[in-house]
């Protein structure tokens, strides 16, 4: 059908057309190791040769070879290469808050291809996507691959957080985006939930979701570091920022409350009780 190298090429191409100027996603397909790096200074996402070669085969194939191609990608768009951590503890921490970034904004990258990445969209349907309601049952797929593989790999290098949370920040980024896309629907919301978590264990966890609940706002300190001109992603179209909820990294405490008790008010209008 067709391989790796060409999916990562679509996103490529899709990415680039998300910004009003010249931006240039950067990417190569070499070795054996996906990351994040850089090159003169320019931020470059490496793929390794088994991902560029992998052949497509069906839509599990295609959404394994996007989602490890989102979250290079989120560490490349955020500029992470330019945080430079002061100490070996400090990094541990830094590197833990980064890839939890990576993890969740991969994901929201990923549900805002298949929504409307054009290239991105024509290899999908190659593989037989047709609509949201299926793609996640082939998605779930994809993720009991990387929970069972990449992600135990990397929690056993403790700078990355449990293989079940992973999962649950990119069910979280999913739903971010479709929240933004098509309203907020708790069920919808649910069944995603349900079925992207169907190869794990959720009853076996040996630490809780996010073992330290300041990571998030941890890692946006170390972005807005790097942010130009007060925005994540200067020369963005609007709709896409809002999309991947990109306007800043420092979210106002106030701001951050109303956003909670706005949520808690539209799931109790669909009987859906939670604690105060």
């Amino acid at each position: 059908m067709f391989d790796g190298g060409h999916l990562l090429q679509a996103m490529a191409l899709d990415i680039e057309r998300f910004f009003n100027n010249s931006y240039r996603f950067r990417y190569r397909v070499y070795g054996s190791k996906n990351m994040s790096t850089a090159e003169n200074g320019s931020p470059l996402a490496v793929y390794a040769q088994d991902v560029g070669l992998k052949e497509i085969e069906n839509l599990k194939d295609a959404c394994l070879i996007l989602l490890i191609g989102c979250h290079e990608a989120a560490h490349a768009l955020n500029r992470h290469n330019l945080i430079k951590s002061t100490s070996e503890i400090n990094a541990i921490k830094d590197d833990i808050s980064l890839e939890v970034f990576a993890d969740f904004f991969g994901a929201k990258l990923f549900q805002t291809l298949v929504l409307i990445g054009r290239e991105t969209r024509i290899l999908f349907k190659r593989c037989g996507y047709k609509k949201l309601q299926t793609l996640y049952d082939d998605m779930g797929d994809a993720l009991e691959i990387l929970y069972r593989s990449y992600y135990q790999w990397g929690e056993s290098s403790g700078r990355y957080e449990s293989s079940l949370s992973r999962v649950g920040l990119c069910v979280a980024g999913v739903n971010s985006v479709l929240d933004r896309f098509l309203g907020v629907d708790p069920y919808r919301s649910f069944m995603i939930f349900e079925k992207l978590h169907k190869g794990t264990n959720l009853n076996d966890q040996r630490k809780p979701y996010l073992a330290d609940k300041e990571i998030p706002h941890h890692a946006g300190m170390l972005m807005a570091k790097v942010q130009d001109g007060n925005s994540m992603f200067p020369g963005i179209y609007p709709e896409i920022s809002y999309l991947l909820g990109g306007y800043s990294y420092i979210t106002d405490a106030e701001e951050k409350q109303a956003y909670v008790r706005a949520k808690q008010a539209e799931l109790r209008r669909y009987g859906i009780e939670i604690p105060e």
